[in-house]
């Protein structure tokens, strides 16, 4: 039980912290656990939201956390901070502010997320103002995008002023981003500080040219072509991976492409 934890996480001073595959969420967790805790990385196994079975962590969601003494009430500041936090072995999980409470990861610099996912609340990353990578590295991407109607993306952008980077981890060729996908990315903002890299893994040499549609030139469009993964990226990487950059010839391929077009059209599109 995650109550087995609250000793140790409050006040906690660790680098690295990990629930396992048999840790029990059976109910909403108070954000106090996390009460002034510094912890660099927390990991989470194997959370699973099915009609099967269900062990999914979520928080309270609270205006203020209190506490009473006699007849008074006092509100308590969760000061929690926590660097990095990553969910592994997913399994249909809404990503929602339940998980991201706003009390005990408004410090979280990054964010992964490794398995199946469900979709992403719109209203995800409204608190988390110093989130600086997100790494989706899904098995089952095609079916999340199309879940997700993807408004995530305006908040994500939205929460700092600085440079964010957003990574689509997927397995070889498994989803390539067909054009008639691209309104599904419509809320993405070129011209935010989002920037956003599609690494496939598995491939052991550069996407040809031939396979990058207008919606793949759409989401990498700046240019990154001297970017490396960075280190949030590298530990979780298999041994081949390679990432969509802009080469140029795909200059005037995205001339081609007219996003400008594209965008006043996708008020008309649907998907199923």
């Amino acid at each position: 039980m995650i109550n087995e934890y609250i000793g140790f996480l409050s006040d906690a001073r660790y680098g690295y912290v990990e629930f396992s595959i048999g840790t029990s969420f059976r109910n909403e967790l108070c954000p106090i656990v996390f009460k002034r805790s510094e912890i660099y990385t927390v990991k989470i196994n194997s959370q699973i939201d099915s009609w099967i079975s269900r062990n999914v962590l979520r928080f309270s969601q609270l205006d203020g956390v209190y506490f009473r003494r006699r007849n008074n009430s006092y509100k308590i500041d969760i000061q929690s901070n926590i660097g990095e936090l990553k969910f592994v072995n997913s399994y249909n999980i809404l990503l929602d502010r339940s998980f991201l409470n706003e009390h005990v990861f408004r410090n979280l610099s990054a964010l992964s997320i490794e398995g199946h996912l469900r979709s992403i609340d719109r209203n995800a990353f409204i608190s988390l103002i110093y989130i600086k990578y997100l790494l989706l590295n899904l098995k089952n991407f095609r079916e999340f995008i199309h879940n997700s109607n993807n408004e995530w993306l305006n908040s994500f952008q939205a929460t700092t002023s600085e440079s964010i980077e957003l990574y689509f981890g997927l397995n070889e060729k498994d989803y390539l981003f067909p054009d008639e996908d691209f309104c599904l990315f419509k809320h993405f903002d070129p011209e935010s500080t989002l920037n956003i890299f599609i690494v496939y893994f598995q491939l052991k040499q550069d996407l040809k040219e031939d396979l990058k549609s207008c919606t793949m030139l759409f989401l990498v469009q700046k240019d990154n072509s001297s970017r490396n993964y960075s280190d949030f990226l590298a530990e979780g990487a298999e041994a081949y991976a390679s990432s969509v950059k802009i080469s140029k010839e795909d200059e005037e391929r995205i001339k081609r492409c007219n996003f400008t077009q594209r965008l006043s059209m996708c008020n008309n599109v649907t998907y199923k």
